[in-house]
């Protein structure tokens, strides 16, 4: 993010403390393979245009659905949700968003934002404008194919996460949804099998359409398993292949080789 002047080789340095900290190294996180669609622009320029580790306190909101689009944002550290108010049933989580990952790229081509986002807990994001003079919101001719890649890669990420409000039991969405957690943090540089937990349990219920009672009754009989443990915001997989015949949720092998 706030490091694409320096050379590749120093920013790979700091992933592992970066990772320590709970903060993912701009290396690793998406924004800079978007920013690379914009190659012939000079370190400064890109520097005048990102907004680097604005920082954000618990229940802070960073956008609202409807708010008129002004950027895309990706989160340096922290956590944070995507909700949308659904009548009759009021606030739906949608989505959580991790270290790495970017927000408001579904709202590239639309003139509002289309969720609102809010901090977890107290959290760091970069920001980079894309309206009117900022940069331009149609790639580089040159660069269309990478913009692709980066698209299609964040309605993967998407795709993989409803599949798990398809799954038919309680125990199969809960294991699949911390087997998703584990494999987007090992995709950003982070360790395989543990991982942080920013979320509460009733922001997982509603997320999953589960009740509460369900969510707390099978995290018990997880760790009775010995198969998971969530001790406060730390979360580790004891039995990932135990989970993964349970769930029958198998990673992706891009950014997972690497740690294991």
């Amino acid at each position: 993010m706030n490091a694409m002047d320096e050379p590749t080789k120093k920013r790979r340095s700091g992933r592992q403390s970066c990772a320590d900290q709970g903060e993912v190294a701009c290396i690793d996180c998406n924004l800079f393979g978007f920013l690379q669609l914009f190659a012939s622009l000079t370190p400064e320029m890109l520097t005048h245009f990102l907004t680097t580790h604005m920082p954000l306190a618990k229940g802070e909101v960073v956008y609202r659905a409807g708010q008129p689009f002004e950027g895309i944002y990706a989160v340096k550290s922290g956590g944070l949700k995507s909700i949308v108010m659904q009548e009759p049933y009021g606030e739906q989580v949608a989505s959580f968003h991790l270290p790495g990952e970017l927000m408001g790229v579904e709202d590239l081509q639309s003139a509002t934002y289309s969720f609102t986002i809010i901090a977890l807990e107290e959290s760091k994001v970069c920001f980079m404008p894309l309206k009117q003079g900022g940069l331009q919101r149609e790639p580089l001719p040159s660069s269309r194919e990478q913009m692709v890649k980066i698209l299609l890669e964040h309605l993967r990420q998407c795709q993989r996460q409803g599949l798990i409000l398809g799954m038919r039991t309680a125990e199969e969405r809960l294991g699949a949804f911390f087997l998703n957690l584990a494999e987007r943090y090992a995709r950003h540089g982070f360790p395989m099998h543990e991982f942080r937990v920013p979320m509460m349990q009733n922001d997982i219920a509603n997320h999953l359409g589960l009740a509460m009672e369900t969510v707390s009754r099978t995290l018990k009989h997880f760790r009775e398993l010995e198969m998971l443990t969530i001790r406060g915001k730390r979360g580790r997989i004891l039995n990932p292949g135990c989970m993964q015949s349970i769930t029958q949720y198998c990673f992706l092998k891009k950014g997972t080789d690497e740690q294991e």
